[in-house]
């Protein structure tokens, strides 16, 4: 989980982000995983922590640490990665991403993690200003894919006399 998209709140202020998956099927039921850890855990100066809050709709879950100084190698549902579970899309599903933790995020309930109730510091004490989104898994029933359009076959015998004409003109030339 070295690569991820990170946000950075100025002043250990809050920083919310926006996000939408695209191309569902309406009214199909779609678990969505979100992967979420920055590689500064220690930092005491507003940078420790990196982990990432995300809301869809009234529902919040955060990831956290799992204790260890570069990580255990593990993914651990909400140490790493969190799962919404059931989701109906309506051809999309949006979310939101954010710093937990810090500013208004830390006092304002609907930012709280619904499984677990808390504010969303981190295990090492840590809140960031910064957030961490590493990737987003998604499990349910997709569309089926269009297919390319197939000449008609008249359309192919047009195109292949047109083809040995160009080859028979190029001979003679």
């Amino acid at each position: 989980m070295g690569d991820y998209l990170t946000s950075r709140a100025n002043s250990n202020l809050e920083d919310l982000r926006t996000g939408q998956i695209t191309g569902l099927l309406a009214g199909s039921s779609y678990d969505l995983y979100f992967y979420g850890q920055g590689d500064n855990f220690h930092d005491t100066n507003n940078n420790g922590g990196q982990n990432v809050g995300v809301r869809i709709g009234s529902d919040v879950r955060h990831t956290s640490w799992d204790g260890v100084v570069g990580g255990d190698g593990f993914l651990v549902e909400d140490i790493e990665y969190v799962v919404f579970r059931g989701i109906v899309a309506d051809g999309a599903i949006s979310f939101e991403h954010f710093n937990p933790g810090t500013g208004a995020h830390a006092t304002d309930m609907s930012f709280w993690d619904s499984d677990g109730g808390a504010n969303a510091v981190d295990m090492d004490g840590n809140a960031s200003r910064f957030h961490a989104l590493n990737g987003v898994q998604i499990v349910g029933t997709f569309p089926a894919p269009v297919p390319a359009p197939v000449p008609e076959p008249a359309s192919l015998s047009l195109l292949l006399c047109a083809g040995i004409g160009m080859l028979a003109y190029r001979r003679r030339s």
